[in-house]
């Protein structure tokens, strides 16, 4: 491994197209069928900041834009019903259940986190980027390593209120 400072434009253009891909398959996937003007708005903005990313128009904006979104896709993971299937990625492709969804967009957080970040520290700066390179790589390890945990986790959280109070019913009465 070579030491010493480095640009970070190769981390910056990975992180970007990761950010592409999720973004126009997302986006294409609400407009096929498009179901609700909310689909479609989202779809418009996926689509957009893609196009964004791709010709490199306004990349901090757009990183932060990125950010803006993948916050609230996560947020809204964790504050909407959990009997509504993520429908994510459009009609066309299979569900999430709600543990998958809040995953994905966890995952996505880090991301567009991540990206903004490579865009806060100049291009021409002479940033050890083997310190960022080294911190991503743990958090990579740690998640695949963890991934089986967290998941049980998140697919635990989709018990929803009435399924709750029955389990508190039926142990209720076992006693």
């Amino acid at each position: 491994m070579p030491h010493g400072p480095q640009n970070l434009a190769d981390a910056r253009l990975a992180v970007a197209w990761a950010l592409v891909a999720v973004f126009t398959i997302a986006g294409i996937g609400k407009l096929f069928p498009l179901h609700t003007a909310r689909d479609g708005g989202l779809a418009a903005a996926e689509l957009v900041l893609a196009g964004f990313l791709v010709v490199g128009l306004m990349p901090f904006v757009t990183a932060a834009a990125a950010l803006v979104l993948a916050v609230g896709y996560a947020a809204y993971a964790f504050v909407k019903p959990g009997s509504d299937p993520c429908r994510c990625f459009g009609q066309w492709l299979p569900h999430s259940t709600l543990g998958g969804q809040r995953f994905r967009n966890l995952t996505l957080l880090v991301l567009a986190s991540t990206f903004l970040f490579l865009w806060i520290v100049p291009q021409d700066s002479q940033v050890d980027a083997q310190i960022v390179d080294r911190v991503l790589g743990i958090v990579l390890g740690v998640g695949i390593v963890a991934a089986p945990w967290l998941w049980e986790w998140l697919a635990g959280s989709t018990v929803t209120a009435s399924q709750k109070s029955n389990q508190i019913h039926r142990s209720a009465l076992k006693r």
